[in-house]
């Protein structure tokens, strides 16, 4: 999943996610990134999400992710 996820970051910055979480709750917001970042820690376990301004939002438990949904994308 942080592979993944460290694609979408890259690929889509300034597209909005919806992210499903296995517990059925959804979250929403732009890519921001991997916590703690991924150079300095090979387990990173949290995905920050930012808003529309740049400004970090919520972070959510990469293990806890079902899907994730790239609103502007096929």
């Amino acid at each position: 999943m942080r592979n993944i996820i460290q694609q979408i970051i890259a690929l889509y910055p300034s597209d909005n996610l919806i992210i499903a979480m296995e517990s059925g709750n959804n979250v929403s917001g732009r890519p921001g990134s991997l916590l703690p970042a991924p150079n300095g820690n090979p387990n990173s376990g949290l995905f920050q999400l930012i808003n529309a301004q740049g400004v970090p939002e919520e972070a959510v438990s990469i293990y806890r992710i079902a899907s994730i949904e790239i609103t502007s994308s096929t």
